[in-house]
């Protein structure tokens, strides 16, 4: 599988605030299925991302999922492994302006 620099960066700017929304993640698989890699290879590949970005949560931020049982981080409002909605808090971070395009503002405007 080889991942577009698209949707890597894609990738880095939907996990600045180190959560996958459900709307952040529907996005670039969108995009990767455009450029050709299947919905398992996305997925898989943005699996493998949240993974390695949870590493950097302590286990205080973390709480799972009550649909999927998912460790996810408190900050989280939707599961970004199966979309279920959890009522929370969000943050607001400042985002990378380097990369661009409609894909890019729709992950932006999750935060």
């Amino acid at each position: 599988m080889a991942v577009s620099q698209h949707i890597i960066d894609l990738t880095n700017l939907a996990l600045t605030d180190r959560v996958l929304t459900y709307k952040e993640r529907e996005t670039i698989v969108d995009t990767a299925i455009k450029e050709g890699l299947t919905s398992e290879e996305i997925n898989q590949y943005l699996d493998n991302a949240l993974t390695e970005r949870l590493k950097s949560f302590t286990k205080e931020e973390l709480k799972c999922c009550p649909a999927c049982g998912a460790q996810i981080p408190l900050i989280s409002d939707m599961c970004p492994y199966c979309g279920n909605y959890l009522q929370n808090i969000n943050s607001q971070l400042v985002s990378p302006t380097t990369i661009v395009g409609d894909d890019a503002d729709i992950i932006r405007s999750c935060y």
